[in-house]
C-alpha cells in the first residue's frame, strides 16, 4: 500500500477500519471525559499515522472522527466538565501535517479544553515521546497505531506499551507478511509468529504471539481481520481494563455478527460441509458454550464475573454471553443466570457478584 494513498479515495477495508475506530472512539471517550471529578488529571490521545485527516473524496479519516467524537461529548452535561484533553497528531509527511492543520481549523475551529500538538517525525522518534507522555500519573491514554507494515509495534515496543496504567491501543498491522515471509530474518525480529498453517487466521496468530509476551492473564488481546484480496491485514487492540476489552467487542460484534472478527467468513460458521447456508448455531459461539459448560462444570468458572472475564478472553461480549448461559439454564448446567455486564457486576453498591449454581 502506497503510503501516499490518502490522494485517492478509501478502499472498503480501510472504511471499515475507520468504522470499528469510530465505533470504539466514541465509547471509550466517555469513560474518561466523565472522571474529572475522580483524580485523572489529563486525557492523552496519541495518533501516530494520522495523515491528513481525509481522502482524496474528503472522507474523513481517524483525526476528524476523533475531534468529531470529542465535540459531541463537550456538548453533554455528563462529560462537558472533562480533564484536559492532549492531543498528540504525528506523520513524516509534512504535506499531511500542514493539510491537516487547515481540515481541522476549517472543520472545527476553536475547540474548548482541548490541546492539540502536530508533529513531522519518523515513528521511531514519534514513539518514544509518546511514552514518555503517557508515563504520567493521572493520565489515560489511547493510542492509535495506524501504520503500513508491521514494524510499529515489535516485541519491545509492545512489551512497553502493555506496562502503561490506564491505557487502551489500537494497532494496524499486515499480517499477510507474517504468512510470506515467517522465516525471513527481517521479519521474525520484529514478531516471530507462529503459523497455525490456514492463511485465514494468520491476523489470529499474530494476536496469540502478542498474548504469549504478556506477562499478566489479566491483559486483554483483541484482533479483527480484514481481508483484500488475498491479503489479510487486521486490527489488534489491546487493554489492561476488562471494559476496555468489552467496548471495542461491541463494536466488532455490531460489524461481524457472526463471530465479531473478520470481514470475511473466517471459521466458514454460516456453512453446512456441504457449502449450503447453515441453519445451526455460529460456530465461534458453540465452541465457547462448550469451552464454558467445561469450566463451569469444573469450576473455574463459578460466579457471574468469572462468566464475564472467561467470555471476554475468547473475544465474546457479554450480550452473547448472557444468552448461552439462559441455554445452559434450559439444560441445568446452571440455576440462575445473575447480571454479566461490566456495570453489573463492578458497579458501585452492594456485591453483585452472584455464583452461577446454586444447589
Amino acid at each position: 500500500m502506497s503510503s501516499d494513498f490518502h490522494k485517492e479515495a478509501f478502499d472498503e477495508q480501510t472504511k471499515l477500519k475507520l468504522q470499528l475506530y469510530r465505533l470504539y472512539i466514541r465509547e471509550w471517550l466517555p469513560v474518561f471525559m466523565a472522571q474529572a471529578e475522580q483524580g485523572l488529571d489529563r486525557i492523552n490521545i496519541f495518533d501516530l499515522f494520522c495523515g491528513p485527516g481525509s481522502d482524496g473524496d474528503g472522507t474523513w479519516g481517524s483525526p476528524l472522527i476523533l475531534l468529531e467524537a470529542i465535540s459531541i461529548y463537550l456538548r453533554k452535561r455528563q462529560t462537558a466538565h472533562t480533564a484536559p484533553i492532549y492531543i498528540y497528531f504525528n506523520d513524516s509527511k509534512k504535506w499531511k501535517i500542514d493539510a491537516l492543520k487547515e481540515s481541522v481549523a476549517t472543520t472545527f475551529g476553536e475547540l474548548p479544553r482541548i490541546s492539540i500538538s502536530y508533529s513531522c517525525s519518523e515513528y521511531d522518534d514519534a514513539f518514544p515521546k509518546a511514552m514518555t507522555i503517557a508515563e504520567q500519573n493521572n493520565s489515560a491514554n489511547f493510542l492509535f497505531v495506524d501504520q503500513f507494515g508491521i514494524s510499529a509495534l515489535d516485541e519491545m515496543r509492545f512489551k512497553e506499551l502493555t506496562s502503561l496504567k490506564r491505557t487502551d491501543w489500537l494497532c494496524f498491522i499486515s499480517s499477510s507478511t507474517f504468512s510470506r515471509f515467517n522465516n525471513h530474518p527481517s521479519i521474525a525480529c520484529k514478531l516471530a509468529v507462529e503459523k497455525t498453517g490456514k492463511w485465514s487466521n494468520i491476523h489470529r496468530d499474530v494476536a496469540c504471539r502478542y498474548r504469549e509476551l504478556l506477562n499478566s492473564s489479566d491483559y486483554y488481546i483483541v484482533p479483527f481481520s480484514i481481508k483484500k484480496g488475498s491479503n489479510v491485514y487486521g486490527l489488534i487492540f489491546g487493554s489492561g481494563h476488562p471494559l476496555g476489552a468489552d467496548k471495542f467487542l461491541r463494536g466488532c460484534w455490531k460489524v461481524d455478527p457472526i463471530t465479531g472478527e473478520a470481514n470475511y467468513n473466517i471459521d466458514g460458521d454460516l456453512k453446512s460441509p456441504h457449502g449450503h447456508l447453515s441453519f445451526f448455531k455460529p460456530t465461534k459461539l458453540t465452541v465457547f458454550k462448550e469451552k464454558l459448560c467445561k469450566k463451569i462444570t469444573e469450576k473455574e468458572v463459578v460466579t457471574n464475573k468469572d462468566a464475564y472475564l472467561f467470555a471476554l478472553h475468547q473475544g465474546i461480549p457479554s450480550a452473547e454471553l448472557k444468552k448461552i448461559l439462559y441455554e445452559l439454564k434450559k439444560e441445568k448446567v446452571v440455576t440462575q443466570v445473575p447480571g454479566v455486564s461490566y456495570s453489573t457486576i463492578f458497579g458501585k453498591g452492594k456485591n453483585k457478584i452472584v455464583p452461577l449454581l446454586v444447589v
